[in-house]
């Protein structure tokens, strides 16, 4: 093949989009399902501020307020705020939390009064580290449609070291302000503009079967809501249709990966190209099959 020919071809194919799913799992999945993706997805890899967003919001906003609980002088050792947090703080906060185990110590010890303050220093770095890793791995389009506020700019090592924890702080704050962010948001446009809102009505008559039909349809109920009140819509009921939002940000120029079946009908809905790529345990079994047929 010319050069030539290769860029036309590249042209001509489509764009890799990946969802929340995929990108959680590109960052802080296993090895495998690392090494899987960076396989089976086409570089370059794309994502929008929304997907962005949902990925800070469950794991580096996370991170952040683990940071500064664990300040708090009630916590003896780091250890100590670590299991509070994920066990007092929700679902999300224990898988952001989980994600930790790849942070790299150096020798320090989690359960040790005298090392509490170099883990919250390994923690601020990790934090930064992974924002920067995150920047380095995804090309953000700017297309998003929910034109969400609670995530105005990605996070970036400050010029001064001083600086650090004070950013932190006012990152944390601005995403944590949902009223003021909801204000600032135009989300409600996706069901006054025309070119939107036909996306969201196929989206909203779409089919499946079996268990991927109970996930379509808590997302076609919480497009049903936003719908008949679109300026009330929620942060919470925006994060209901977050696999809906995610696709109607594309047209046929993408391809969207996700680890989420229901994508399947929603991309079928919207006629794009898609890819639903196996979980863990999915891919654990194709790779154990594959070995056995090897062997024998």
């Amino acid at each position: 093949m010319t050069r030539s020919s290769a860029k036309l071809s590249e042209k001509l194919s489509p764009k890799s989009f990946l969802d929340t799913s995929v990108v959680h799992k590109s960052q802080l999945g296993a090895s495998q399902i690392q090494e899987y993706l960076r396989t089976n997805i086409t570089q370059k890899w794309y994502i929008n501020n929304y997907v962005q967003m949902e990925f800070y919001r469950r794991s580096l906003v996370q991170w952040i307020y683990l940071y500064f609980e664990s300040k708090d002088s009630k916590y003896k050792t780091f250890g100590d705020a670590w299991k509070v947090y994920a066990e007092g703080f929700g679902r999300e906060a224990k898988t952001a939390v989980a994600a930790l185990t790849t942070m790299e110590a150096d020798g320090l010890s989690f359960s040790s009064e005298q090392d509490k303050h170099f883990c919250r220093e390994k923690l601020q770095d990790f934090i930064y580290a992974m924002a920067l890793q995150f920047s380095l791995t995804f090309i953000n389009t700017g297309n998003d449609p929910t034109y969400c506020t609670r995530l105005r700019h990605a996070l970036k090592i400050p010029d001064e070291a001083g600086e650090r924890e004070a950013q932190l702080l006012k990152f944390a704050a601005t995403f944590r302000n949902e009223i003021d962010c909801r204000s600032r948001c135009s989300i409600s446009n996706l069901f006054t503009t025309v070119s939107h809102r036909a996306k969201i009505d196929a989206v909203a008559g779409a089919t499946a079967s079996g268990s991927t039909s109970k996930k379509l349809q808590k997302i076609q109920d919480a497009i049903s809501t936003a719908g008949k009140a679109p300026e009330a819509i929620t942060c919470k009921l925006c994060s209901k249709m977050g696999d809906a939002l995610t696709a109607v940000s594309l047209d046929t120029k993408w391809k969207l990966h996700s680890l989420d079946s229901v994508h399947s009908p929603i991309c079928e809905a919207l006629k794009i190209d898609f890819q639903i790529h196996p979980s863990d345990s999915a891919l654990a079994k194709m790779q154990a099959s594959e070995t056995d047929s090897a062997g024998s």
